[in-house]
């Protein structure tokens, strides 16, 4: 009877574990593709930044646009998308499943059956 409440109890932390390592690899993949995307527009900004300069064609109203975009782009670091963990409160089990959510609503279900 021991060996069977050890048994549960080894299967039930193995599920939790890969539940938990599952919803951090989204999370880490979600914020590794929110940094391409900011590193890709900044150098977007930067290519048109050095066409602009080489071509001599700065004025303020470009200037003003490129500043506003590159502030734009600080915002989006320093503030990165919203990443939250959901619980599913429909489970009657003793360990809720978890459900990561982005930015773009996209739901990443990550869970087990007891």
């Amino acid at each position: 009877m021991v060996q069977q409440i050890n048994q549960w109890e080894k299967e039930a932390i193995r599920k939790i574990q890969q539940t938990a390592n599952e919803a951090k690899q989204l999370v880490m993949e979600h914020t590794a593709q929110h940094f391409r995307m900011i590193e890709m527009k900044l150098g977007e900004l930067t290519k048109e930044l050095k066409q602009t300069r080489e071509e001599n064609d700065v004025n303020e109203i470009h200037l003003d646009r490129l500043n506003k975009e590159l502030k734009a782009l600080e915002n989006e670091l320093n503030q990165p998308s919203t990443i939250s963990i959901r619980e599913d409160s429909s489970s009657a089990s003793l360990v809720k499943k978890i459900s990561v959510v982005t930015s773009s609503g996209k739901e990443k279900k990550r869970g087990f059956r007891s």
